[in-house]
């Protein structure tokens, strides 16, 4: 398994926008159909990508580990409303470790 914080800024910008551009999400599809739609999941990984290619990650992940609401959208609040809290917390971890 490759660690998000092993990759370079730049690279993991690429990666989560290759997945964004070019991931089925099957699993999407199957189990949160109704509540989430793939264009939902693939709009906020574009945006995760975007923030972290003009934001320092300081800015978006502070001393305590949370994601600042203020730099994310509505959308992307939604499909991270939809993860478990363990996910979230990997989410959040993989960020900050950049």
């Amino acid at each position: 398994m490759i660690r998000l914080s092993s990759l370079d800024q730049d690279a993991a910008v690429e990666l989560l926008m290759f997945l964004a551009e070019e991931e089925s999400f099957g699993e999407v599809k199957k189990q949160l159909a109704g509540r989430i739609s793939v264009d939902h999941v693939r709009s906020t990984l574009k945006e995760l990508a975007m923030s972290l290619a003009h934001v320092e990650t300081d800015d978006i992940v502070s001393d305590t580990n949370h994601i600042d609401s203020k730099l994310l959208s509505k959308k992307t609040k939604d499909v991270l409303s939809t993860l478990s809290s363990e996910q979230t917390d990997q989410l959040k971890s993989l960020f900050s470790e950049l």
